[in-house]
């Protein structure tokens, strides 16, 4: 089938990377505030593709190992931001990313996943954290890149 003129098809901006992380995270564990840069969201974009690089040193990856995907709005008020992430506040959770228990220890792995993106103003900024479900520590190093998605019709 063609796309024809004027059909509604995604439309991708420009890939954002957040720079790599400072610290490992334990199995279990969120990351922690501020080692990730935060992101701004100045395509007012509802949707985002988002890529996590990783890697891990040791063990073994629990089967249907994940990591959690949390997008903490800052700023939403001027003054006032969303509640850090934990096992108490899962308010951000905004997807997951599915890791590979064949991946090998020392390379750099990428798990990528689609996620609606809750905006509370125009140029929404938001604080991404991860937190671990795959039976392993990520090392230090991790990082986030994302990439703004709208639709709009077929040239």
């Amino acid at each position: 089938m063609t796309i024809g003129a004027g059909d509604r098809v995604d439309k991708f901006g420009t890939l954002d990377d957040l720079d790599s992380t400072s610290a490992a995270v334990a199995d279990g564990q969120y990351s922690v505030a501020g080692d990730i840069a935060a992101w701004t969201n100045d395509d007012d974009a509802s949707r985002a593709n988002v890529a996590l690089t990783w890697q891990y040193a040791s063990g073994t990856l629990d089967a249907g190992a994940y990591v959690e995907l949390h997008m903490r709005r800052i700023n939403y008020t001027g003054t006032f931001d969303e509640e850090v992430p934990s096992d108490d506040y899962r308010g951000s959770l905004v997807g997951r990313f599915r890791l590979d228990d064949g991946l090998a220890t020392a390379t750099n792995s990428m798990s990528m996943t689609s996620i609606d993106l809750n905006n509370f103003k125009s140029s929404q900024e938001y604080e991404p954290y991860i937190r671990n479900a795959s039976g392993v520590q990520i090392t230090a190093g991790w990082k986030v890149e994302i990439m703004p998605i709208t639709d709009g019709a077929h040239a």
